[in-house]
């Protein structure tokens, strides 16, 4: 089937989330399973450090998905407006999620079930988080950095060393350095020293 995420978990499983097929489960012993999932389209699956699975799910937002009975379930704290589609949801510390939509990206904490949504003037394509509260976000001018820690906010821009403005994705190689692909190749960002980028 067509491929709009995929994720190893940490039993070793590959989930494959559809653009109208549901959810896909291939176990190590080579069986597999379908989640149909009403046929709606699955954008981004996540595992927490404790094995919970989420889910975005297109026009839903996003939710807990439990393998053992097939039920998704939308989280309560998030807003209920018709289509709201979260397109890719990371984990940043032990029970904050963020993730980016159409128009912007947000933060929600598991706990406190507060959802803060942060508009953008430009899409966003992807994002990263790690455990100490950074967040990436990879848009169509720029990479956005935000430090939960100190409401700190920042914009690189090819002015910053990036080779070009527009990010596709970002991958996260240890807590102190990402690689994001851009619309005319690579660039790496250190964080350990404050604004060092090399492309």
């Amino acid at each position: 089937p067509p491929c709009n995420a995929l994720l190893k978990d940490s039993q070793q499983r590959i989930w494959l989330g559809t653009p109208g097929q549901g959810l896909y489960c291939f176990l190590p012993d080579g069986s597999s399973r379908q989640y149909p999932l009403s046929g709606l389209p699955i954008f981004s699956i996540l595992e927490l450090p404790d094995q919970t699975l989420y889910l975005s799910v297109g026009g839903q937002g996003f939710g807990t998905f439990d393998p053992i009975s097939g039920q998704y379930q939308k989280e309560s704290g998030i807003p209920s407006v018709n289509n709201f589609t979260v397109y890719q949801l990371v984990c940043s510390g032990e029970d904050i999620l963020a993730g980016i939509t159409w128009k912007g990206w947000f933060t929600y904490d598991r706990k406190q079930e507060a959802y803060t949504f942060h508009p953008t003037f430009h899409a966003c394509n992807s994002i990263d988080a790690d455990q100490q509260g950074k967040i990436w976000i990879g848009m169509e001018d720029g990479l956005l950095l935000w430090e939960a820690s100190g409401e700190r906010q920042e914009v690189f821009y090819t002015t910053d060393g990036l080779i070009n403005n527009s990010i596709r994705s970002i991958v996260r190689v240890s807590e102190n350095t990402i690689w994001v692909s851009t619309s005319s190749g690579i660039s790496r960002i250190t964080s350990s020293q404050e604004n060092e980028t090399d492309s």
